[in-house]
């Protein structure tokens, strides 16, 4: 069971911080040192200088500078809980365009051995040791893992459709030749229509396998220092973006890789072996 929850999001106030375009960033582990000064130098507020600091200190500079938007303007957090729709349309490498929809929520953390979260690649310490260095400092979720879960009656995806198709987004913003648009959704109905959607579901860890596992290990953490510890507490939760496997935006693309030295590998034996599953 995949249980999920709105929560009160924390978002930039475009009149004080400047265009959504100049706020963008990307997941940390994709954020070359290169792109990390290209973004610092694009804008005073954006998103890079959160999720991946260059500051001697960065976890310090992140939690400051929390703490400093907030105070500012440039950041604001949502009154009320929500579930918060995302859309990406990009262009394939063939040139068609596609639309990747899904929502933001708070998903309950599981040990994998429970089955209710599962992973699919193995992970590292380093990494690790930063992301949680991230949240004991800030105690917040800058970033959220990607994750996917099947239902092929669309069901959460037609609600969350409609109330796009219904309401103007409030980011609408291109970042790498992605158009990202982002809704609040507060209705108390429709909220629940979409946990119920997630209830007899499993969730599987798209990308963001360090954070999650970060997620788990800092739940531990402060369930130890707190002697009043319900399992309610946000930090039973991590920020997810949820998509459905059976979303006609989700695509799959190739990547490049080269793998050497395999004794008696043989391709054609490859391809035959495949043919049943593509």
């Amino acid at each position: 069971m995949a249980e999920i929850i709105p929560f009160r999001g924390m978002r930039y106030d475009t009149r004080t911080a400047g265009n959504m375009t100049d706020l963008i960033c990307p997941p940390y582990d994709v954020i070359t040192p290169s792109l990390q000064k290209a973004l610092y130098e694009v804008s005073q507020y954006n998103a890079v200088r959160l999720e991946l600091p260059a500051e001697h200190d960065p976890y310090a500079a992140a939690a400051g500078r929390i703490d400093e938007w907030l105070g500012g303007g440039a950041l604001v957090q949502d009154e009320g809980a929500a579930l918060y729709p995302y859309f990406q349309t990009y262009t394939a490498p063939g040139g068609e365009e596609y639309i990747r929809k899904g929502f933001f929520c708070a998903l309950r953390l599981h040990e994998f051995a429970e089955k209710q979260v599962l992973p699919h690649e193995r992970t590292l310490s380093g990494p690790k040791k930063d992301r949680m260095n991230l949240f004991r400092q800030t105690r917040t979720n800058i970033s959220g893992i990607f994750g996917l879960y099947a239902d092929p009656g669309l069901t959460a995806d037609v609600l969350i459709d409609r109330y796009a198709e219904d309401h103007p987004p409030l980011v609408d913003a291109l970042f790498q030749g992605v158009r990202n648009r982002l809704w609040k959704i507060t209705s108390h109905d429709l909220i629940t229509r979409v946990q119920q959607t997630l209830l007899d579901r499993q969730v599987y860890i798209a990308d963001g396998h360090h954070r999650y596992e970060t997620g788990v290990a800092y739940r531990a953490l402060r369930t130890k220092d707190n002697p009043d510890h319900t399992g309610c507490e946000p930090y039973n939760f991590i920020l997810a973006y949820l998509a459905n496997i059976y979303d006609e935006g989700l695509m799959i693309f190739p990547l490049h890789r080269m793998v050497c030295n395999l004794d008696g590998f043989d391709p054609e034996k490859m391809m035959v072996g495949l043919e049943q599953w593509f």
